[in-house]
């Protein structure tokens, strides 16, 4: 499936599977993402996803089509 997002500013189009969460795809695609626990409780993925502040980890890729995301790999709190 196609997702663009808006990340740190910069519009970015995946091409991710539909079970994939946002940490993996930015991850696998180059992205701001660091490593992280996979189920939530280390808090290494989280993002600022439309004023938000969510785990990236608990979040699929295609719920966040259209979003801006920010990431503290950035150095900002959103983008």
């Amino acid at each position: 499936m196609r997702v663009t997002l808006v990340v740190n500013g910069i519009r970015r189009e995946l091409d991710v599977e539909p079970h994939r969460s946002l940490a993996a795809a930015l991850r696998e695609r180059g992205g701001p993402a660091g490593p992280g626990c996979a189920d939530g409780t280390c808090g290494r993925c989280e993002a600022v996803v439309d004023g938000e502040a969510i785990r990236t980890c608990l979040i699929l890729a295609v719920q966040c089509h259209g979003a801006r995301v920010g990431t503290a790999t950035a150095g900002e709190a959103a983008a």
